[in-house]
């Protein structure tokens, strides 16, 4: 007899699951109860790509920030990994977003690529260039999907998929 179980929810990384099964009947043959139990587990596993965001640099009102994607899963990433990037404070509107091995269409937001990343390994990192009204906040956040990772909405592996950088106040000159 063969079965397969599915199991409804995502589950942490790492998080054991044990499935057991009890088979109980009565022999034809001898007329007496026969029992047996049999039990398997399984590691739950997945690519969870999780991102950083980092203010590199800052010269008046323009700012660097840096992102840079990390496999934090058990498995590689599997199809496109896609960042996108989001100003909010004091943003002008004018930025750049480009990094080494990412697509970003006209320079801007999402950058993607669909390059295997392994278990612990980063991607390059993207550099974003944003400018902000001198006076203002500055706060810029990075978000990251794809990859293969659960996309449950109540999934661990979501905890990890933006990064904010900011300052209270851009410089005033």
């Amino acid at each position: 007899v063969t079965f397969d179980a599915t199991i409804n929810a995502d589950r942490p990384l790492g998080d054991v699951i044990t499935n057991t099964a009890t088979l109980n009947f009565v022999s034809p043959d001898l007329g007496l109860p026969i029992s047996t139990v049999a039990s398997a587990e399984t590691t739950v596993t997945y690519p969870d790509p999780g991102i950083i965001k980092t203010i590199s640099s800052s010269a008046g009102g323009a700012y660097t920030f840096a992102l840079t994607v990390t496999n934090q899963g058990t498995l590689p990433t599997v199809g496109p990994v896609t960042v996108g990037d989001f100003s909010d404070g004091g943003f002008t509107g004018a930025y750049t977003m480009s990094g080494s091995g990412w697509s970003c269409p006209g320079s801007l937001s999402p950058c993607t690529r669909s390059d295997v990343l392994a278990p612990g390994a980063s991607y390059p990192p993207i550099t974003v260039v944003s400018n902000y009204t001198l006076g203002t906040s500055v706060l810029n956040t990075g978000s990251v999907s794809g990859g293969g990772q659960p996309t449950d909405s109540n999934s661990p592996a979501l905890l990890n998929d933006a990064s904010t950088a900011g300052v209270p106040l851009a410089p005033l000159a």
